[in-house]
């Protein structure tokens, strides 16, 4: 398989988590941001948020159903 390998200079950090860790709504947090309510899911190594939560719970969403 070919081996990814994150831009530095859009990519800080790269997070794995379970599923059942995504699926887990205890973790997952909503707060203003600019005018907008966002998706936050804190990690120790940082925040998943903005755009990439967006996608991640309509990800989640889809497998729900």
């Amino acid at each position: 398989p070919v081996a990814f390998v994150p831009d530095p200079r859009e990519v800080d950090v790269v997070l794995e988590p379970t599923m059942s860790e995504l699926l887990d709504e205890s973790h997952w947090s909503t707060n203003d941001w600019m005018g907008r309510s966002l998706w936050f899911y804190e990690f120790p190594e940082g925040t998943l948020w903005g755009a990439t939560a967006f996608m991640v719970r309509e990800l989640l969403a889809f497998l729900r159903n």
